[in-house]
């Protein structure tokens, strides 16, 4: 390992240690979680907290899944570096809030499809009864992509991306699938059980 990989890692691992005891009350972050996110966002090593869904090779869209802590973290980095300050009590309630972010980013030669119909997650294999839908959009998300997410190689992101949110609750438990419904296909994505720690 490179002295610029460990600690981002360390930091990671810190900042799981440190929430994953308390996320098991699904209420969203407590004001001690959401102190441990804003402590970690400022460290040398810090990096965002997130997940990327694995989709066919060539896939029109990269899929980013982050959890409240990720969301907390990208935004205290960004006052970090702003010399502006933050605390629990000025975060605000919906990037606290107990709920996974989907951001969709189109890559620039995905050939025209551009209209997403609907994103959906469910179980592996499951029938599409069992598709869990994004809540209601809500004008005071505000959501992103992760700050220090880039594209794979070969790949360039648009400008576009569309952001779809699911309640912590209602995600089942084990591999996720996700399906991008677009105006010509659908598009599959898996997130592996054991990369969910980072939706923190």
């Amino acid at each position: 390992m490179t002295g610029h990989t460990m600690p981002w890692r360390t930091v990671t691992l810190m900042t799981l240690m440190v929430v994953s005891p308390l996320l098991a009350q699904r209420g969203g972050l407590t004001d001690e979680q959401v102190d441990a996110a804003i402590a970690a966002a400022k460290q040398p090593g810090w990096t965002s907290l997130f997940v990327e869904a694995k989709g066919r090779f060539g896939a029109y869209y990269s899929v980013l899944l982050q959890g409240s802590v990720g969301r907390t973290m990208d935004l205290a980095r960004d006052t970090f570096e702003s010399y502006k300050p933050l605390t629990a009590a000025t975060v605000p309630a919906t990037v606290k809030a107990p709920a996974v972010t989907l951001a969709v980013v189109r890559h620039r030669d995905s050939n025209g499809v551009i209209a997403i119909k609907n994103v959906v997650l469910m179980p592996p294999g499951a029938g599409r009864d069992a598709a869990i839908q994004p809540l209601p959009p809500g004008r005071l998300f505000q959501d992103r992509r992760p700050r220090t997410w880039r594209p794979g190689l070969g790949s360039e992101p648009s400008d576009l991306a569309g952001f779809y949110r699911f309640a912590e609750n209602d995600l089942p438990s084990g591999d996720l699938e996700i399906v991008v419904v677009t105006n010509a296909r659908e598009e599959h994505y898996t997130v592996k059980a054991q990369d969910r720690d980072r939706l923190r």
